[in-house]
């Protein structure tokens, strides 16, 4: 089944010698619905890369834990989990010394080896993964040669190549223009529909988001949690609002987006 879900997590940082750690997020009680695209949304600060991490395995929870289909992630092996969850991260892509195809070719390090041979099934989930995205015409480009919006495209190529059944994005959009975040969004919904992917993404890109997702996670920080469900339930129950509190921000459901409250 491959679900994601979290049991009582508390994620934060441990205080240094006696110190008390300090808590970010506590006591989330989290699922990740299968084939389902899921919109993690939160002021800068507020947790949203704490959590994609310790989802993830690569930082420790504080206290609760993570788990794929009841198996807790820190039980999993480095080798099994990277078959179980790929990441794309908000940094700018590197790689641009390499060919798109060796870039997404790097995904199949989990089921290579150390050698890093590539089979034939290797190859064509290579092929598969860029033609997905839509780069199959640059795949003997390097990626020094690519926009941000094709580098970006041969990431997410990368963790698809990696045949993980759960993709977690952080600020997939950041760096792109209009027209690309447009095409990251509509390309990850086609993931979701096609694929049957589940796929997590934090971004604060909503305007181009929110047409593709399903659920929402929207953290609140006063609460120190996460408040989850259906996109369009949470918008219409006004629940955006409390993303930016004691700010002058409000959700416009015309939008879809965050805007300045007038003043008088």
């Amino acid at each position: 089944m491959n679900t994601l879900t979290t049991d009582h997590l508390t994620i934060g940082y441990p205080g240094r010698r006696h110190n008390s750690p300090y808590i970010v997020l506590s006591d989330l009680n989290l699922s990740l619905p299968q084939a389902s695209l899921t919109l993690l949304v939160g002021a800068n600060g507020s947790g949203k890369s704490t959590l994609l991490r310790t989802l993830s395995g690569t930082q420790q929870p504080i206290e609760g834990s993570v788990a794929i289909d009841g198996t807790p992630v820190s039980a999993i092996s480095l080798r099994q989990r990277a078959r179980l969850l790929s990441l794309v991260y908000t940094d700018r892509t590197g790689g641009g010394g390499l060919t798109v195809r060796e870039l997404v070719a790097l995904g199949r390090q989990p089921y290579t080896g150390f050698i890093g041979r590539l089979s034939t099934a290797d190859r064509q989930a290579v092929d598969h993964a860029i033609e997905a995205v839509g780069i199959a015409h640059k795949a003997d480009s390097f990626a020094a040669a690519l926009s941000d919006g094709e580098r970006q495209k041969a990431m997410i190529a990368r963790a698809l190549a990696q045949h993980t059944p759960i993709i977690i994005l952080d600020e997939p959009t950041a760096f792109l223009d209009i027209a690309s975040r447009l095409e990251i969004m509509q390309l990850l919904g086609r993931l979701v529909r096609n694929e049957k992917k589940t796929v997590l993404l934090s971004t604060h890109d909503l305007a181009s988001a929110i047409s593709v997702a399903d659920r929402l996670w929207i953290v609140d920080q006063q609460a120190r949690s996460i408040i989850e469900g259906n996109a369009r339930q949470l918008i219409d129950q006004g629940v955006m609002d409390r993303v930016f509190p004691g700010r002058p921000v409000t959700f416009s459901r015309q939008l879809n987006d965050f805007t300045i409250k007038e003043t008088l």
